[in-house]
């Protein structure tokens, strides 16, 4: 439901899995219950310095026709509060993330940054700012991967047709 606010994993490859993680907002619900288009945000890779380096992008974005989109769930909600937030405020927040380094509370699990570690402390920033209830990105993570690896099943045995949208169990 509007305003959602999911998490996305966008298929790279298969064996071994990878995945493009990022956090979409829809504009909209559709009247027909489907979520269309909405604001990717998320980090991706400039090479255009001749080194690879991420940063922060918010493009607009249809989720429903994306025939890449392996899994999504839903990790909480825009809020509409007394405070005013709004998607810009939420934007800014999440851009604010610094890109290239691995956060602190990551070092030793982490030995680079990907989009994958950028989502992680999006979610934890989140948490912290109100914008969604999810305390424990580990489980978070690992819920994804789970969806991820059953949707990637899917698509090898052919029956896969399109992205399932869940309710992140590990968010309220």
């Amino acid at each position: 439901k509007y305003p959602s606010i999911i998490l996305v994993l966008d298929l790279m490859r298969d064996d071994p899995p990878l995945f493009h993680w990022f956090i979409f907002i829809p504009f909209a619900e559709e009247a027909d219950g489907n979520i269309q288009q909405g604001y990717k945000i998320n980090a991706i890779e400039n090479f255009s310095t001749g080194t690879k380096v991420y940063e922060i992008d918010k493009t607009t974005y249809t989720l429903a026709t994306s025939m890449s989109v392996a899994a999504a769930a839903v990790i909480g909600r825009l809020p509409l509060d007394q405070a005013g937030r709004t998607l810009d405020d939420l934007v800014t927040l999440l851009s604010g993330i610094p890109v290239n380094v691995v956060p602190d509370v990551d070092r030793e699990r982490e030995s680079k940054f990907t989009c994958r570690v950028w989502v992680r402390e999006a979610v934890q920033l989140m948490n912290a700012n109100g914008y969604v209830r999810c305390p424990d990105v580990d489980a978070l993570e690992e819920e994804m991967w789970g969806y991820g690896r059953k949707a990637i099943e899917a698509l090898n045995n052919g029956s896969f047709t399109k992205a399932t949208l869940y309710n992140a169990a590990h968010c309220t």
